[in-house]
């Protein structure tokens, strides 16, 4: 009779023991389905962010794609608006030409005139100051004054004709101080002054002539 009661208080342990271990797997099975939902939440979460990565950067490619393209259409307009600019030649008329910066300061001397010309063109802010030898000057004068302007038209009568080149001449503060230069007319030009293109100069002038014929040789 003890023995019976013996095994059958054993038997009553070892059913309390796996019932304390089934718990525990209860237990740790549930934490485990816990932390896997959590888990599998935040896989979700980062997903979605990805996404939202994704999404937000082919925005931000395409912005860059339309940018780029706009870029393109405004520097091809610039280039087709440069190349439809009127564009002044120099004609050989003075005997030398000193390239200069926009301080003042020289840089060379030539006695090309497209050199002079490509020196305008190179930078904003160069200038060209033109030197003529005094025989030809007076030929260009032909014995007339700025003062008595006899073969000089003046600017409120008449103006010369476009894209043609003639000498011009301003007569400044001091009474008989006239200034002479050649000069390009180019009403509407977008670095002309009034219509003036002046290489070297800023001012407006008050008459012009045509340019005198260059000397025959003598045979």
């Amino acid at each position: 009779m003890l023995e019976l009661l013996d095994e059958r208080e054993r038997n009553q342990q070892y059913i309390k023991r796996r019932d304390q271990e089934n718990e525990e797997i209860a237990l740790t099975v549930g934490k485990l389905r816990v932390e896997l939902g959590a888990a599998e939440n935040n896989l979700i979460d980062s997903e979605c962010h990805v996404a939202e990565l994704e999404e937000a950067l082919r925005d931000k490619q395409a912005l860059l794609e339309a940018s780029e393209k706009r870029i393109a259409e405004l520097e091809a307009e610039l280039v087709s608006q440069t190349y439809k600019l009127p564009h002044t030649q120099f004609e050989q008329i003075a005997n030398l030409y000193e390239m200069q910066f926009d301080d003042g300061r020289t840089c060379a001397f030539h006695t090309d005139a497209q050199k002079a010309e490509q020196w305008l063109q190179a930078c904003d802010g160069n200038r060209v100051q033109e030197y003529v030898k005094l025989e030809r000057l007076q030929n260009a004068l032909s014995g007339n004054s700025p003062v008595t302007p006899d073969g000089w038209i003046s600017c409120s009568e008449r103006m010369p004709d476009t894209k043609t080149a003639v000498l011009v001449a301003v007569e400044f503060d001091r009474k008989g101080d006239w200034r002479m230069k050649w000069a390009t007319y180019i009403p509407g030009h977008p670095d002309a002054n009034d219509g003036w293109i002046i290489p070297g100069a800023s001012w407006k002038p008050s008459h012009w002539m045509p340019l005198p014929e260059p000397p025959q040789e003598v045979n």
